[in-house]
Order: C-alpha cells, then structure tokens, then sequence
C-alpha cells in the first residue's frame, strides 16, 4: 500500500508538470494524494500571469459529476518566488466515499502577452481516500471468580417451595371438605312430549305464517314438531330420519294400533312443500295444524312398550 501511495503521488507531480508544459500559463497540484473520507482536499491551481485582470473566467463545472463536492472556491492570491510573480487560487474539495479517483481538470480562460484569449485546464490529478481506521480499546483482563458468603435470601426458593406445598394442601381439604356438604340441587320439571308439541302447535297457529306467504316455514314447524314429538315419545332421532327410514323403524316395532297411516300423510305433505314446490289449498293450511294435533293426541295414548310382531314394511 505505501509503494502504491508513492506511485500515485510521482503521477500527480507528472500530470502538473505536463500540464505546465503544455499551457505555460496554468498549472494544479493537491496538498498530498492521500486522504481520509470527509477530509478537505486542498486543490492549487496556479496562474503564470502579469496581472490577475489577464485570467479572465474559471469553469468549475466539472465538480458537478465527478463526485468531488467543492466546499471553498478561494480567490486569486498573488504569490513571488525569486523574480516570479504569479497567482494561487486555493479550492477546497471533499469526498465521502474511499477509492482511488482521479480530480477533474479546472478551466481557466486568460490572456496572453500577444492580447490574444487561451483556455487552459489543469490535469487529472489521482489521490486515493481512506477509511479513518477504528481503534478497539483493549479489552480490561479477566478477573478471578469472586465467590461471595451465604446470605439468608439464598433459602428463599426453599421457603417459597414450602409455603407452595401448604397453600395447596390447605385447597386440598378446603375442597374436601365442601364436596362433603350436600348441595340441594333444583330440579327443573320435564314438560310431557305431549304439553311440548300442543304449545309449540298453538303458537305456530297464532303466527298465521301462511297469511304472510310462508308456506314453507309453516309446513316445516309443523314437521318439526311431529318429528321431535316422535323422538321424546319413542326414542329414535326422528328429527334426523327421512320418512322413510322413520316409517320403517316403526313398522318394525310393530306397535299396535299405532296411526301409520295419518302419519304418513302429514310427512308426506310437509315434504313436499318443504322441498318441492307443491301448494296446498288454502283451506288445508290451518286444516292440517288440526290434524296434526290429533294425531299427537292419539299417539301418546299408545304405550310406550311395543308388541313384537313379525317384521312389515310399508312403502309410500
């Protein structure tokens, strides 16, 4: 790195010596080719000139896209050395990025002896920046393992773990001890299968759904309450079944005297309307509530314990 630092320096004394050469009149140079990111980059750029009216404008716009950011523009300084006159402008550049990179050329317009108008630029000048180098402060030495004294509040787990232990005894036979109390429990009365689908049948007909064009939800109440009526009565899902699969379960039990035949039919009419688009007469929507609950009145009258016959199925 310090033979390459050395290298790009020789190649920026060259690039201003060419450029003095080349011109007569203008010439640059860096304070040195190495810096650190955000350091103040001084660029001189010198005027062989009688008089500073003789630089007539300077063209910085280079700066603009080359990445360099120029801080200071200075002004023309005359400078002597010997029997030399000449004139030093001092720009100020900055950087914030590392790499090396190449300062772009200053344009100078002056006027020579002859009176008549030359554009001079300077050089590319290379200079390399740097990352400012991070210092880690030395890690302080390992110390011995200090080992301290017992104290009191090195039992508290202990304690804790015993206190635990009698808290949750003491739940223990607290909950022992209650479950022992007989709590009365309220009974809540069970309403007859029977009680249940006359009140469910009258309130259906007090909603009069079939004045209000619904046919479908006043036929299927009237099927869920058959249904229900069945399963609490009999002890099947009735409320699952088709009618099919409910006629033969209790054509199977072979229940004497039980109304097969008007069960059927309010099944029969209830799906028909619940699921075709069948529409009884006027007159048959309030008739069928009667009929419905007629029916329920002569089933709870049949008991509850079949008579095993032979095996009838009876098809739609």
């Amino acid at each position: 790195m310090k033979y390459l630092k050395n290298i790009i320096y020789i190649i920026s004394l060259v690039s201003g010596l060419a450029s003095g050469v080349a011109g007569q009149y203008i010439t640059a140079s860096v304070d040195t080719t190495n810096h650190l990111i955000g350091d103040h980059i001084h660029l001189f750029v010198r005027a062989d000139v009688e008089n500073t009216s003789d630089i007539l404008g300077v063209d910085l716009s280079a700066f603009d896209t080359s990445g360099f950011e120029l801080l200071d523009e200075g002004e023309w300084k005359a400078q002597q050395k010997a029997h030399t006159k000449y004139y030093v402008k001092d720009l100020v550049l900055t950087r914030f990025d590392s790499g090396y990179f190449r300062v772009p050329p200053v344009a100078v317009k002056v006027k020579d002896p002859d009176g008549k108008t030359l554009v001079e630029r300077t050089p590319w000048i290379p200079v390399m920046i740097d990352v400012a180098p991070v210092h880690a402060p030395e890690p302080d030495p390992i110390k011995g393992i200090y080992e301290e004294g017992e104290y009191w509040t090195d039992y508290l787990p202990i304690l804790y773990a015993l206190l635990a232990l009698l808290l949750g005894y003491g739940l223990y036979r607290w909950y022992k001890k209650r479950k022992e109390i007989e709590v009365p429990q309220e009974t809540i009365p069970v309403i007859p299968p029977r009680e249940e689908a006359m009140k469910a049948l009258d309130d259906l007909e007090r909603a009069a759904l079939w004045e209000q064009g619904k046919l479908k939800e006043h036929y299927s109440g009237i099927s869920e309450i058959t249904r229900r009526f069945l399963e609490r009565k009999y002890g099947f899902p009735a409320l699952e079944w088709t009618k099919r699969e409910i006629r033969r379960h209790l054509s199977k039990k072979g229940i004497a005297g039980f109304p097969m035949g008007p069960l059927g039919e309010i099944l029969r009419l209830t799906d028909l309307v619940k699921f075709g688009k069948y529409q009884p007469e006027a007159t048959r929507h309030k008739q069928v509530l009667e009929e419905t609950k007629a029916l329920i009145q002569r089933m709870d009258h049949i008991s509850l314990d079949p008579v095993i016959t032979q095996n009838q199925e009876e098809e739609e």
